[in-house]
């Protein structure tokens, strides 16, 4: 689309020489004369082409208007399509509206107060996604939400955007005794083993080096006896059990890999949809069926800046779901055994990633025509971490 507008016109007759003498003579810029069986095809404004009647007149020809381009005319050819126009109004007036309700509750600083507590304080309130920024009562929330929950030392409400923001801070409950504290807690085993040390720091040990336990025993007690002057127990102070013992345990391990299985194996067939998610409604676009029987779903989300800016509760995800078929294949002994090192491997790093020692490995491998056997155990030593309450273990 040509931003000047210009009008491309055909003149025929005989005297068309005389046509293009005089548009010199008035001052009347063509362009792009061309001649085509005796047919003149030109360029001119459309100021010019109102000049014309006079000279067409003299001249005798025939002036017809071929095409018409330029901003001006394509106007005037969308001013029918009025949707057009208002269409960008409609999303623009849209956009304002939504920017002046409320789409969304941040919470932050909370910890024994959770989340759905205030979300339900707030709909008790009256306060609910899509009502008016203007009637959030800020100052009576404030005060409202401290009378309840007498935890809360300090609270700040505020509008940011389209969200209700609440930041709070709670009294710091660590300065008061718990139930567990006055009770006291035990150490107890993680598994069933061999007590290798031990090292009390605070409670008693009921266990010694190289006795087996097992699991759920207590190793610490989490109470110490105050013996009087004669040698009798004058009190019992409670306390959470503390220190270092470390079990040796076997783990048993048994992984079986099938020879033969299913794979899956991709056509290259592609389908693509829109989901649109507007807080915990869900629309997807086309609305036709998936065409395949069995497939693969990849879905990647598109980012508005605007919607984060307003804080619109819509979200837009292009989700590509990839046509397959399941195609029966056998693993070669090799790479059968290269599948159960990676197993084995996954167990050892899953341990050691909860501190857990592995002093000793005896696994095994077998194979036939039909599967591939990992059999064996490991030997694990781990430091005990479980604790339990007196009145639970009593």
């Amino acid at each position: 689309m040509k931003l000047n507008n210009i009008l491309e016109i055909c003149v025929s007759g005989e005297n068309v020489e005389r046509f293009l003498n005089l548009c010199s003579f008035h001052d009347i810029k063509l362009s792009n004369i061309t001649n085509i069986d005796n047919k003149y095809y030109m360029d001119l404004s459309p100021e010019d082409f109102f000049k014309l009647k006079n000279i067409v007149k003299k001249s005798n020809v025939k002036v017809k208007i071929i095409r018409k381009s330029g901003i001006l005319f394509w106007i005037k050819r969308q001013a029918k399509r009025k949707l057009f126009f208002i269409t960008p109004f409609l999303c623009l007036l849209l956009l304002w509206i939504n920017s002046q309700l409320l789409w969304g509750v941040r919470i932050e600083g909370n910890h024994s107060i959770t989340n759905d507590l205030i979300q339900d304080f707030l709909h008790e309130q009256g306060i609910h996604y899509g009502m008016p920024l203007s009637k959030i009562p800020i100052y009576e929330l404030k005060t409202k939400l401290r009378t309840k929950y007498n935890e809360i030392t300090w609270v700040s409400i505020y509008l940011e955007g389209t969200n209700l923001q609440i930041s709070l801070k709670e009294r710091d409950t660590s300065e008061f005794p718990t139930a567990s504290s006055i009770q006291g807690e035990n150490l107890i085993a993680n598994a069933t083993g061999i007590v290798e040390s031990v090292l009390v720091r605070q409670g008693t040990a009921l266990v010694s080096p190289g006795e087996v336990v097992e699991k759920g025993a207590v190793l610490i007690e989490g109470k110490v006896p105050i013996p009087d002057q004669d040698g009798s127990i004058k009190e019992i102070q409670y306390c959470k059990a503390d220190g270092d013992i470390y079990l040796v345990y076997p783990y048993a391990i048994e992984e079986i890999i099938n020879l033969e299985h299913v794979e899956k194996k991709y056509t290259g067939k592609t389908y693509q949809k829109y989901i649109f998610t507007w807080n915990d409604n869900m629309w997807e676009f086309p609305f036709f069926k998936i065409p395949f029987l069995k497939y693969d779903c990849v879905t990647t989300p598109l980012t508005f800046q605007f919607f984060k800016i307003l804080s619109i509760p819509l979200t837009i995800h292009q989700a590509t779901y990839q046509d397959y078929i399941l195609v029966r294949q056998k693993y070669t002994i090799e790479e059968a055994e290269k599948i159960a090192e990676q197993k084995l491997n996954k167990i050892i790093a899953s341990l050691e990633e909860k501190g857990v020692q592995i002093i000793e490995k005896n696994v095994k491998i077998k194979t036939n025509s039909a599967y591939l056997s990992l059999t064996g155990e490991l030997t694990l030593k781990e430091r005990c971490n479980t604790f339990a309450l007196l009145e639970e273990v009593q």
